[in-house]
């Protein structure tokens, strides 16, 4: 079975205020919604700010 398609809310919807805050992908916060709270995955994040995962890996707590 392949992977389902799944909707995600826009991030500017999880996390208020987003395109306000320089390098996102750098703030322990931003990471922690998207990945704790909204179940985002680091791959998705990372394609979000146009890093890897590693780099999300290296910023969260």
């Amino acid at each position: 079975m392949g992977k389902q398609n799944r909707e995600r809310p826009k991030a500017d919807d999880i996390y208020p205020g987003l395109e306000k805050i320089d390098d996102p992908y750098k703030n322990p916060d931003v990471l922690e919604v998207l990945y704790w709270d909204a179940g985002w995955s680091m791959k998705e994040i990372g394609d979000l700010f146009g890093v890897t995962r590693e780099n999300i890996r290296y910023y969260m707590k």
